[in-house]
């Protein structure tokens, strides 16, 4: 063991009082800390300097200084003090009331602004307010390096000055950069004295092994709690720990080594990883600070858990439901997400403690958060047991996802065959040496074997029959013992809502009965409901978003964990329910449910790589390694049927127009009499008369309105783990992606191939090694960097959105959306609300929040060095050259977890629009705001809370919960019109947030907004995904719809925009969408060919599909009467398409036949044929009784 000791352990003085130092006129030094993790050894330090020279120590941090009282405070006594030292981190702005200090502080003779490594903005404060110059940079080391000696020799070093003398003053005392700690044995130079060490004091080194990699300043203030509490709890657990401290940012010229270098000496052998899995509690990324760190984690090769660390005390963590503050999340989850590090829960929080008797001030320690250690390093033990268990001997639970609960929607996967691609993987664990006792032929086996069990579905069967069918199940006084190992709050909750346990979901005569089947090792079993579907069909409404899973989920869980002995678990496909149940939104505790439900079982989850918002939920909510699979192959949708007839006839009439223009004019009118029977006027918005006003203009717009249609991508089938596209579908696909990204074909094709890693990754984190991190976004929208794919994929820096080019392309999609408007209505809107969502965020790095801000007349302001946002400004009048709109955001709940600083930029911009004296219309917000803020003065409310109310514009789910309320009522028909949904959809997104609120209710606000409400608006920046894709476009926007027609009275214009092209932004209105929808794909027989090819899966998405149809117009009214005919005719009449579903998947069938009949019931479909009524109501007949 090295001789070396962190310089907190030297002896503190005895005790010496504040009033015995001061009685004399001792000089005053004011010292005012951004973060204050130094303070700890600055307490000893000034205990240390006390004893050479008197002086008084103000002391104050950027966490006191937290309004203008404690500004004006801090600058009285600075302006009292002969000497002022600021240690910012992220200039000015981390310093609140610098300027002010600076103003007053007249008695300063001596300023040290300390910079932090690598911050133009401290060194620009350092060179700008810093005096005198003499000495400045021995002062700044001593800072720096820390530690005890160090910062007394600081203070004396500003006595002297102040003294007139300028040395000579102690050389800095060099600490140690990097290091091993351990609590009995303190530190390490190397890793042979430490395993040495190890070995004298009897510990097994064949035991499993767990880095820690902490901060070495951690180490120089002796905070080291957490770090101690983690190497307890490894050893508890019978494992090894090995805790290595670095010093991660130093100046140029400074001796220290490079995190590589850092890992090669204390986590690299010469045959591969000395550790298992790696627990990482620095917060930032390697990679985006040294470029050249790109491989560190993946040399190292095994999983690295990000440990968490507040900056708050336990108690603010406890009671918020974001868990982490924006800037915590920033830098402690998103960006180390960048290096493919695997997200966990809080280890630590920051509490004060006991007023220090010589500097007045509470110093603040970092303490551990005893379950989250416990969770963490579990976390990282199972992932290294995966690392030591040889592949016979690993048991895999693999869980499909069935959302809505119904039998033909097993396996649901957004864009993927889930089936075929379990298939390759068994196949894959077969090769590898996993145990499997059968493979099977296709996807299609498969899923038809899981048929034949459990599955979530309740119809047509008892509780005895689902008994029957069940293959595997436990014991309800086992499920009793669970339930009571379940934190207090949590069974009460759960009592409220689902009865005493273990209630009543797939209970029969004592045993709780559970999805699936064994296969040797690998149980294949499907996650259990979630419980809204399950509470609305028993007649329940749901009143509580943030209603709990039932027993059975939970147990489901403990299930696969205990009963089955799983080592890991693998859910297949976007997405499940297990990252959506209520919780904080990050750092989770022990009383949020994905937590309580996946505990510590490593999750490997493939998920669709154009979707980084869900799945950046999973991974911070359920600590999965995402591995991204490819979207499926892309297509030009082509023509078909009467648009085929009528590019021909059009074709047809070019040509006459110089060779015979009498026959043209007559073909001109066939033309439009065709396209009129076929709808396809509408799909324009022009009526019949109009076309027939101006057929020259009206051909032209046919004519580019298919060819928009034959070129349009759409999906050809589902992607499969592992398999690039094929044949026709490969060399299209190859060119979407070239033509976005200016690569040639072949470059393209080259990149698909890396499609071929998916099931090589999966493999790699089911044996407990690291998978690459890597870019996620929209292959086909000008991002081939996304390939290869089988990567476990980041999104963004939230403090960077929008970009510089996201902020140009914002203002284009807002002209294009204006400007539609002023054609259709000859004026602006007044107001108008807008979905916003997380994922189309991260994809485009934040073009739908610019296009908001421009709409608003802002513009952000960027930090000139690092493109952080810093705030917004308002564009002057003269350069809008239009009125201010009113702009309310509706977001998404994840859009609330992962950019809670958007939203507060999003309020203040809001409110600083609201203050501007302009013309009432010039600034269509500020003229709402005064009303609403004289309204709610006259009805008594303080000025402050009128002000708050009057300016709300950002709306979401509940803090905590998910969804807009709307998707289950309409999937279990519990509900009786559409001012329903519309109730459902407020009680839902009735929360306000901004800058100094979270999760405000304010139901009564928003309904105040939707009055006034003239334009909703959603847009898609990719054809990759449309509103037909799930259900979440029409439970936000349809809902949205609905919400605004309810409250005010009259049904608002709702367009939807495409930025799949971001230079030529379109906007359609929503009806006009979905038409275009309707003709490049919902009855485009290429495309429903497609997803034929899938079988049971396909026929799966075929029916959802027309779910989304119905929902759309039981929302917004947006399907006409020959769209419900087509679907009738295409999907349930035609006998190749009977004969399809009754072999692959009758239940799909008969969900699309109950739909169209519950459209005609509704009046949603208003006049059906009758023919089509009475052969829909035989045909249900015939298939219910097949499927009983």
């Amino acid at each position: 063991m090295s001789c070396v000791f962190p310089l907190w352990r030297i002896c503190a003085p005895s005790y010496v009082s504040r009033r015995s130092v001061f009685r004399t006129m001792a000089p005053k030094i004011f010292y005012y800390s951004a973060s204050g993790f130094e303070l700890l050894s600055l307490a000893r330090a000034y205990q240390e300097a006390l004893r050479i020279k008197p002086f008084e120590l103000i002391l104050r941090t950027g966490a006191e200084i937290f309004d203008s009282r404690e500004e004006e405070r801090a600058a009285e006594l600075a302006a009292e003090a002969e000497a002022l030292v600021f240690l910012p981190h992220g200039g000015e702005r981390s310093l609140p009331g610098f300027q002010k200090i600076i103003s007053r502080a007249k008695k300063a003779r001596l300023i040290h602004v300390q910079p932090v490594a690598g911050s133009d903005e401290d060194l620009l404060l350092a060179q700008k307010y810093s005096r005198p110059k003499e000495g400045f940079e021995t002062r700044a080391v001593y800072l720096r390096l820390g530690g005890v000696e160090n910062l007394k020799n600081f203070f004396l070093a500003l006595l002297m000055l102040l003294e007139g003398q300028k040395g000579p003053w102690p050389p800095p005392q060099a600490l140690p950069t990097e290091g091993l700690y351990h609590p009995q044995g303190g530190f390490f130079a190397d890793l042979s004295s430490y395993l040495a060490w190890l070995e004298e004091q009897g510990y097994d080194l064949s035991a499993p092994k767990v880095g820690i990699w902490f901060y070495q300043g951690y180490w120089v203030n002796g905070d080291l709690a957490p770090v101690s509490a983690l190497i307890s709890a490894l050893e508890e657990k019978g494992a090894l720990a090995f805790p290595v401290f670095h010093r991660r940012f130093v100046e140029k010229g400074e001796e220290a080594l490079r995190p590589k270098e850092v890992a090669r000496k204390f986590f690299l052998g010469d045959r591969g990883p000395l550790v298992e899995a790696i627990i990482n509690l620095q917060p930032f990324s390697h990679r985006l600070l040294w470029p050249e760190t790109e491989d560190l984690y993946p040399k190292i090769g095994v999983p690295v858990l990000q440990g968490l660390i507040s900056f708050s005390p336990r108690k603010v963590w406890e009671e918020s439901p974001a868990g982490l503050s924006p800037l915590e999340l920033a830098i402690s989850v998103a960006q180390p997400e960048f290096d493919g590090t695997l997200i966990t829960t809080l280890v630590a929080t920051r509490e004060e403690g006991e007023k220090d008797p010589l500097l007045g001030v509470r110093l603040r320690r970092l303490v551990p958060v005893p379950e989250g250690v416990a969770r963490v390093t579990g976390l990282a033990l199972n992932w290294a047991r995966l690392f030591r268990l040889p592949p016979a001997k690993r048991r895999v639970a693999i869980i499909f996802h069935h959302y809505p609960p119904r039998a033909d929607r097993v396996g649901c996967a957004f864009g993927l065959d889930s089936f075929a691609s379990v298939v390759e993987l068994l196949k894959a664990l077969k090769k590898e040496g996993y145990h499997l006792e059968e493979l099977y032929s296709s996807g299609e086996e498969l899923a038809q074997k899981l048929l034949t069990t459990l599955v979530a579905e309740r119809r047509y069967l008892t509780p005895a029959e689902l008994a029957r069918k069940a293959k595997v199940s436990v014991s309800c006084a086992k499920v009793l013992a669970w339930v009571r190992e379940l934190p207090a709050e949590v069974r009460q909750k759960l009592e409220e809502a689902w009865g005493s346990p273990p209630g009543d979901l797939f209970v029969h005569q004592g045993r709780m009965y559970f999805s699936g089947f064994l296969n040797g090792n690998i149980f294949l079993s499907v996650q259990p409901p979630r419980g809204k579907h399950e509470k609305l069909e028993d007649g329940e409404m749901i009143h509580d978003p943030h209603l709990p899973p039932p027993y059975h989920y939970l147990a489901f869980y403990r299930f696969v964990a205990e009963e089955f002995g799983a080592h890991a678990v693998v859910h297949v496909g976007k997405h499940g329910t297990l990252e959506w149940l209520p919780g904080k939104a990050v750092a989770l505790s022990q009383e949020c449910y994905p937590d309580l439900a996946i505990d510590s079982l490593p999750n490997i989850y493939p998920y669709i790589v154009n979707d980084p918002g869900e799945g950046t939920q999973a991974k911070r909510r359920s600590y999965c390694a995402i591995i991204d699979h490819m979207i499926p192959p892309q297509m030009a949708a082509g023509r078909y049927g009467v648009l085929e007839e009528l590019a021909r006839l059009l074709e047809e009439h070019r040509v006459l127009r110089g060779e015979n223009p009498a026959q043209a004019e007559s073909l001109a009118r066939k033309i439009i009499e065709k396209a009129c029977a076929a709808g396809l006027n509408e799909d324009l918005s022009l009526s019949r008369e109009e076309m027939e006003k101006d057929p020259a203009f009206s051909l032209a717009r046919l004519h580019d309105y298919l060819d928009e249609v034959a070129s349009t991508l759409v999906n050809e089938g589902l992607h499969i783990l592992g398999r690039p596209p094929q044949g026709e579908a490969s060399r299209q696909t190859a060119q979407a992606i070239a033509k976005g990204a200016g690569l040639t074909e072949e470059e393209a094709l080259v990149l698909l191939e890396g499609v071929k890693e998916e099931i090589p990754s999966c493999l790699k984190a089911l044996s407990g090694g690291f998978v690459l991190p890597g870019p996620s976004g929209a292959p086909t929208r000008g991002e081939p960097d996304v390939l290869p794919t089988g990567r476990n994929f980041y999104s963004v820096d939230p403090q960077k959105i929008p970009t510089k080019l996201a902020w140009e392309r914002g203002v284009r999609q807002a002209e294009a959306l204006l400007s539609r408007h002023l054609k259709d209505h000859g004026r602006y809107p007044r107001t108008l609300a807008m979905v916003i969502w997380g994922s189309p965020t991260m994809r485009t790095r934040g073009e739908d929040l610019a296009c908001a801000l421009y709409l608003l007349g802002v513009r952000p302001v960027w930090h000139e060095k690092n493109q952080r946002v810093l705030g917004v400004e308002p564009i002057p009048l003269s350069t809008l050259k239009r009125p201010r709109i009113d702009v309310t955001l509706r977001t998404s709940g994840f859009f609330r977890d992962a950019f809670r600083n958007l939203m507060e930029l999003f309020d203040e911009a809001v409110r600083m629009v609201a203050l501007l004296e302009e013309d009432e219309e010039e600034n269509f917000l500020a003229a709402h705001y005064r009303k609403d803020l004289a309204a709610y003065l006259d009805e008594g409310l303080s000025r402050e809370e009128a002000t708050r109310l009057a300016g709300l514009r950002v709306f979401s789910d509940p803090p905590g919960a998910y969804g807009a309320g709307v998707s289950e009522l309409l999937d279990t028909g519990t509900w009786k019109e559409r001012r329903d949904l519309a109730e459902s959809y407020v009680a839902w997104a009735g929360f306000a947030y901004g800058k100094d609120f979270y999760g405000l209710k304010a139901h009564e606000s928003f309904k105040k907004v939707l009055s006034r409400v003239e334009v909703t608006y959603k847009n898609d920046d990719t054809r990759e995904i449309d509103i037909l894709s799930c259900d979440c476009p029409n439970a936000y926007h349809g809902g949205l719809n609905a919400a605004v027609e309810a409250v005010s009275g009259r049904r608002p214009v709702s367009y939807t925009g495409s930025t799949n092209d971001p230079e030529r932004p379109q906007v359609r209105t929503t009806a006009e969408e979905m038409r275009f929808l309707f003709r490049i794909k919902v009855l485009n027989p290429k495309w429903i060919e497609g997803m034929k090819r899938h079988g049971y899966k396909g026929a799966g998405d075929l029916s959802r599909l027309i779910d989304y149809c119905f929902q759309w117009d039981a929302t917004s009214d947006v399907l006409a009467d020959w769209m419900y005919e087509e679907i009738a005719q295409t999907y349930t009449l035609a006998p190749e398409m009977q004969a399809f579903f009754k072999k692959h998947n009758p239940r799909a069938l008969l969900n699309i036949v109950e739909r169209l009949l519950e459209a005609a019931k509704r009046g949603l479909w208003q006049r059906p044929e009758p023919k089509t009524l009475e052969a829909l109501k035989d045909l249900y007949l015939q298939i219910e009784a097949l499927v009983e």
